[in-house]
């Protein structure tokens, strides 16, 4: 019976044991992701800002819609790549705001009107 009991035991305290590796492991884990993390949000920062400035050094003096599309047809292939991304990016920002907006001016109707059907019908009505 003792023998049970000290297998038992022992299963129990390995259980545990990995649970605790398994923190640790974990941390280091999440540590080293999270280093990873700030280096590609730093690459990106940088990238990002080549591509501001080449994009701005490419439109500069470019006044008219004419004179654009002109330097856009010297871009290379990867600017234009670029390029396109800033655009849907752009596009996506707008339409974020555009759907915000449009909530808020939901809300803002849905504030003034009573909030179901059973506060329409108790709210006092003009019968003139």
């Amino acid at each position: 019976m003792d023998s049970i009991k000290k297998e038992v035991r022992k299963v129990l305290l390995a259980g545990l044991g990995a649970a605790a590796e398994g923190v640790e492991k974990g941390d280091a884990l999440l540590e080293r992701f999270a280093e990873k993390g700030e280096d590609t949000l730093k690459q990106s920062k940088i990238k990002n800002e080549e591509l501001k400035r080449t994009v701005r050094d490419t439109f500069r003096g470019a006044k008219e819609t004419g004179e654009v599309m002109k330097a856009v047809s010297k871009m290379s292939a990867e600017q234009l790549q670029a390029l396109k991304a800033h655009i849907e990016k752009c596009e996506q920002e707008k339409a974020a705001e555009a759907e915000a907006k449009a909530e808020d001016d939901t809300e803002k109707a849905e504030a003034g009107a009573p909030e179901t059907e059973e506060a329409a019908e108790d709210a006092p009505q003009d019968n003139d």
